[in-house]
């Protein structure tokens, strides 16, 4: 691009060599290469080059040498522009010449102000700068004009944002804006497509089209109007690729004496029609056209299939013609190329210049206008609700319909717009499976309709007046406009009769609960703190019997107990799920001081005298302890009524033992092991039982080495499964406080799995949450090495609430594919070092 400036060229080649032979007028040997030494030599040698050579392209690379580029790393071509040019100016300053000297000037240099004026006292103030490019924001624009308006349009200073004003001695609401004041011969416009991203915190590309035309008058945009500032396209430089820190430039340069378009491509230089630098070629805008499916066109253009007849019908709408929301999945063709197609491949509708629907255009225009003045209706009720309404000149709205009424009012014009879109019963099949799906939708889900949030269940205004507030007339009239079916109260609109007098009986049930709780808890003290409390495993002296009711009723009591006003009272105690369907007990002595210790609760004569006055029994459970006069307490005898079922409790135990290798979506643990410890034998994990808290809080304090409490756990920990006797079913569902708790750590992922899963499915799902290949994983349970794909979870010995090891074998990191991730990590350091900073 510089090159073909022949006024630059020719002052380059003005600037006097450094050479000791040309300085002293002997000439360089012909068996002695020039060497050129400065950077100005190495620019006038590759411009000697390009224009005497016959060669088809020059290699730069003495040029970029002196400059101490890295040719290896991307570099910004606009960042270099704005160094080479400046290190080309500083150079050329110091040439006697005029011409030379001030090339740099006269060719690329304009003028603009900063021009400031103040909005109180109207004093202007103006900064006068020189420019060598301007450099224009394409984002939310489609034409280089755009771009340019927005760098000159008006910025206003205010808030924090304001101006000190001399004039005033005071900071003030201010504008400003760029006037330009003089152009260079050759104008750069850079157009900004690397701009940072906030989200991500690095640069990304902007492919967003801009237009130009080969002509820019800039005439309108001068402060003075009395010149020609008509420019002619000469150069565009052209960023390959979507990312900003990887890619290709390619330069389009127009020679100045012929005329003729070249492509700059590295090494490969090709010379170019005239039109195909034509973005976009307006003298055909006016000739017939037709659309076509830009899906049928993409797959036209897939050699590998065979092209389908053409289908057009998924763009249609409701009355037979182009949907205009369908045009963005349309491409425009000329008639003449749509001749061919359909000749060639049939199909069709065709859809020519005729064919956009004006019945939906129109609908179209009517839905945006509306939304529009919903805009401007909600900032007016919204300025509205700020007015205090005084007396009864006003109307009770929802708060929650005052919240999204906006929102409400927008579904109902997006369902004005699919109601005038089906309104002929036709449409696609697109259409139809999205009617269906939005009418499912309506069945599942009860719409919110406005100000129905205030309607109590008897069609009247509710009671409470925390859920509503009253509005102006002005404000309800607005309202109305959108919702002219919504339940309309004034306010002094009388509450719903009915609901007062429900309020007042839940008041008075309020405080009867209150009044039974507190009785209770007076009555059962020691079982609602749970104090004091007996254990079979210490049987307490003072008594020969013990009376059992479910834990499950000791918790529903307790919630009960602390909270009556929302809990529902415990009228009865329903021990009949600790009993087999013959009446039996489930559970013998030892199992009772053990693993079913939890399901259970022991209670006192005493207690169990005030629990028979209080709640309604259905079966009475006790244990006695006989035991010969004057005999050792430890050769006391236990028994219980009713007496244990041994047939049922042999089922329940081969039902558990059944349970834990016949499970559908159970949890299991997967931890991954990112360190070389020996864990694959040595840190087996086991049932995680814990103790006590305590114990917990214990094994989690172990210094780093030491195995983890939660892969460590011994069977012996009374490991509590799922009791799936029908009756104990009943009983387990009522919500019974589990007693295993697993305790997820760092680098442990829960799964859902299945007892005839395969261990091959179950890596796949690994892989999903680890992202490591089913062929890198290592797993092992119980210190077992699991290595059979094809074997079942049940087979392998995996239960519900397993902890499986993943150690993963970690591949070679492929750099070569990590380059362009690097380079984003990378702090970016441009030009650094280079010749273009003086280094």
């Amino acid at each position: 691009m510089w090159f073909l400036n022949l006024e630059l060229r020719q002052a380059l080649y003005l600037c006097p060599s450094t050479c000791s032979e040309y300085t002293t007028g002997e000439g360089i040997p012909k068996d002695k290469d020039y060497e050129p030494q400065t950077i100005c030599e190495h620019l006038q040698y590759l411009f000697a080059l390009l224009q005497n050579s016959k060669r088809r392209y020059i290699d730069p690379s003495g040029f970029v040498k002196a400059l101490g580029l890295d040719t290896g790393q991307q570099q910004d071509a606009q960042e270099f522009s704005k160094l080479f040019m400046s290190l080309l100016e500083d150079t050329l300053s110091k040439q006697k010449n005029p011409d030379v000297r001030n090339i740099v000037q006269k060719q690329f240099c304009g003028e603009y102000a900063y021009v400031t004026v103040c909005n109180q006292c109207g004093r202007e103030s103006k900064l006068v700068s020189k420019f060598y490019e301007l450099e224009l924001n394409i984002q939310g624009h489609k034409q280089l004009t755009d771009c340019i308006t927005e760098f000159l349009k008006e910025e206003k200073l205010e808030g924090d944002n304001r101006y000190f004003c001399e004039t005033c001695q005071s900071k003030q609401n201010a504008t400003r804006k760029i006037r330009l004041l003089s152009l260079p011969c050759t104008l750069n416009l850079q157009l900004m497509r690397f701009v940072f991203d906030r989200q991500t915190g690095h640069k990304k590309k902007l492919n967003t089209y801009i237009g130009f035309s080969e002509l820019l008058d800039m005439e309108p945009f001068m402060e003075q109007k009395n010149g020609v500032y008509v420019y002619e396209l000469s150069a565009v430089l052209i960023h390959r690729g979507v990312s900003a820190y990887s890619g290709h430039y390619i330069a389009h340069v127009k020679d100045p004496q012929t005329g003729e378009w070249y492509k700059f491509n590295d090494e490969d230089i090709e010379k170019m029609e005239g039109k195909k630098l034509q973005l976009g070629i307006e003298e055909d805008l006016g000739s017939p056209y037709d659309f076509i499916s830009l899906e049928w066109l993409q797959k036209w253009l897939d050699e590998s299939t065979p092209p389908k007849p053409i289908d057009n019908t998924a763009c249609l709408c409701s009355h037979g013609k182009l949907h205009p929301d369908k045009i963005s999945v349309m491409k425009r063709i000329s008639e003449y190329v749509a001749d061919f197609f359909y000749r060639r491949y049939g199909g069709g509708p065709r859809l020519n210049v005729k064919a956009l629907c004006k019945d939906c255009v129109v609908e179209r225009c009517r839905i945006l206008r509306l939304k529009n003045q919903l805009n401007e209706d909600y900032k007016t009720v919204t300025n509205l609700l700020k007015i205090t309404v005084k007396g009864n000149d006003g109307f009770w709205v929802g708060k929650a319909s005052l919240r999204s009424w906006r929102q409400l009012a927008l579904e109902q014009l997006n369902e004005q717009d699919e109601d005038a879109e089906h309104s002929n019963g036709k449409m696609n099949g697109n259409a139809q499976n999205k009617d269906e799906s939005n009418e499912e939708k309506r069945e599942e889900e009860e719409e919110l309709n406005f100000n129905e949030d205030i309607v109590c269940p008897h069609g009247d205004l509710c009671i409470s007046e925390n859920e509503r507030r009253v509005v102006s007339k002005e404000a309800w009239k607005k309202l109305k406009q959108y919702f002219p079916k919504a339940p309309e109260f004034p306010s002094n609109k009388e509450c719903c009769s009915q609901c007062k007098i429900l309020e007042r009986e839940g008041e008075e049930n309020e405080a009867l609960h209150k009044m039974m709780a507190s009785e209770q808890k007076t009555s059962l003290q020691n079982l609602f703190h749970d104090k004091c409390r007996p254990c079979l495993g210490s049987w307490p002296q003072e008594t020969d019997e013990l009376y059992i009711v479910s834990q499950f009723f000791v918790e529903e009591w307790r919630k009960f107990v602390r909270r009556p006003t929302r809990c529902s009272p415990v009228s009865s105690v329903g021990n009949s799920a600790l009993l087999c369907p013959h009446g039996g007990l489930m559970f013998t002595y030892a199992s009772m001081t053990k693993e079913d210790s939890k399901l259970i609760a022991l209670i006192w004569p005493s207690e169990w005298e005030r629990i028979q006055k209080l709640f309604v029994v259905d079966h009475v459970i006790k244990i006695i302890r006989t035991q010969a006069a004057g005999a050792d307490p430890e050769s006391a005898l236990y028994d219980s009524e009713p007496k244990l079922c041994p047939e049922c409790r042999e089922g329940l135990l081969c039902q558990q033992q059944r349970d834990l290798r016949e499970y559908t979506q159970a949890t299991i643990y997967i931890h991954k092991v990112v360190d070389n410890k020996k864990v694959m034998k040595d840190a087996a994990p086991e049932l995680n039982v814990s103790s006590s808290e305590a114990e917990e809080e214990r094994e989690e304090n172990k210094p780093e080495g030491e195995q983890d409490p939660d892969f460590n756990q011994t069977n012996g920990g009374a490991k509590r499964q799922k009791i799936s006797h029908q009756n104990y079913i009943t009983y387990q569902k009522q919500g019974i406080r589990r007693s295993t708790r697993h305790r997820k750590v760092r680098g442990e992922k829960a799964l859902l799995v299945s007892a005839n899963q395969t261990l091959k499915e179950l890596k796949i799902q690994i892989m999903h949450a680890f992202s490591v290949a089913p062929f890198d994983q290592n797993l092992s349970i119980d210190g077992k090495i699991l290595s059979d794909d094809t074997a079942t979870l049940g087979s392998l010995g995996v239960i519900p609430e397993s902890v499986i090891l993943l150690k993963a074998d970690e591949p070679i990191a492929d750099y070569a594919a990590m380059d362009d991730v690097m380079q984003v990590c990378m702090p970016e350091e441009g030009f650094k070092g280079t010749g273009l900073l003086g280094h």
